[in-house]
């Protein structure tokens, strides 16, 4: 088991579990405490750590033939391959991953992989692909009735409304997500939905409801150590005192942001660090410093969303759908040639028969 909520347990749980697989040689075993140990690292944003954990788990999954695993390691890895920022790695690893759940019918994790290519969608621009796997994920976990799933289809899809601007249709979709991770006690659920409505208030110009919500995110982000996120929501709230016109404190929320997204290597939350600085410094005067984060930014930006990034994940998706037909089409042909052969059998039968 892991346990998200609580890095202590998880931790205490990992290490038993490497301790007695070790002793009885037990691969399995193994498998699941590198991938605990691999989850944990993630949560802290030790991407690199969390990396290593991952693979090692991913081949000892290979080696036992065990899909459950490697779906979930595939899955993870992706995870990771996005919070880096690249959605070519990402992408490829949630395929795999989705392959897998498929294989074995594993509804929650179709759908959970159905909500994370969405992401990666919104990430590269294309919020129709985005809204459209968000809610053939929303339709899964409504049928198996998971409330997290729910949840989570719900920030999600919020997502898509905010980046098309829609913000009151987006601000409903994260207060219902509040609500169902509140009832669930889900603090990282939470932390996020709080951020997300900061997030939304910011763009409503409405910046004390912003840092009221945001604050309430700190809390949660530091309670279970989520630097990924504790960046992004430290960004938020330089944003919002750069909207009350504070510089003051902006700066300190931005630099912090900035520190913490360098230290865990978020090229996502380091774009957003440097746009933010770029306003900051043109609004203080400082156009030597606004010239200087311009320069960062773009250098960012074009390491996350330059063209052949693109074009690859545009390549991989598309061979995923092509191997996917194939797939079907053969099975299909199989069944066709079965139902064939079954009925040359019948047919010799009454041939023979006809002998007699």
């Amino acid at each position: 088991a892991y346990f998200g909520n609580d890095p202590v347990k998880s931790t205490e749980y990992a290490t038993q579990l490497l301790h007695l697989s070790n002793k009885l040689g037990y691969a399995q075993g193994l498998a699941n405490a590198y991938y605990c140990f691999g989850n944990i690292a993630m949560d802290k944003g030790d991407y690199l750590v969390a990396l290593t954990y991952q693979n090692k788990s991913l081949q000892k999954n290979k080696e036992l033939g065990n899909k459950t695993g490697l779906a979930a390691c595939y899955n993870s890895i992706g995870i990771i391959y996005w919070n880096q920022g690249n959605y070519t790695k990402a992408l490829e690893n949630y395929l795999a991953s989705l392959k897998m759940m498929e294989e074995i019918g594993n509804k929650y994790g179709i759908a959970v992989l159905y909500g994370n290519i969405g992401i990666i969608n919104v990430e590269q621009g294309n919020v129709e692909s985005a809204e459209k796997n968000y809610l053939s994920s929303l339709k899964i976990f409504e049928e198996i009735k998971s409330k997290q799933g729910i949840a989570s289809s719900y920030n999600n899809l919020g997502n898509v409304y905010a980046d098309e601007g829609k913000y009151e249709k987006a601000l409903q979709y994260y207060l219902n997500a509040l609500s169902l991770q509140k009832e669930m006690k889900n603090d990282d659920g939470i932390s996020i939905s709080y951020n997300n409505i900061g997030e939304i208030y910011i763009n409503l110009e409405k910046p004390d409801e912003a840092l009221e919500n945001l604050f309430e995110a700190v809390k949660y982000q530091t309670k279970i150590e989520d630097k990924e996120g504790l960046s992004g929501t430290l960004l938020n709230i330089g944003t919002a005192y750069f909207k009350k016109n504070n510089l003051v404190e902006s700066e300190k929320y931005l630099t912090q942001s900035l520190n913490l997204s360098k230290e865990i290597g978020s090229l996502d939350n380091l774009k957003f660090n440097y746009e933010a600085l770029i306003k900051l410094d043109s609004a203080k005067g400082d156009f030597k410093n606004a010239f200087r984060h311009y320069k960062l930014f773009i250098s960012t930006r074009d390491s996350l969303y330059n063209e052949e990034n693109t074009r690859k994940s545009v390549q991989v998706q598309m061979q995923y759908d092509f191997d996917k037909k194939e797939s079907l089409a053969k099975a299909d042909q199989d069944k066709k040639d079965a139902l064939t052969k079954k009925e040359l059998q019948k047919q010799k039968l009454i041939r023979d028969g006809f002998m007699f």
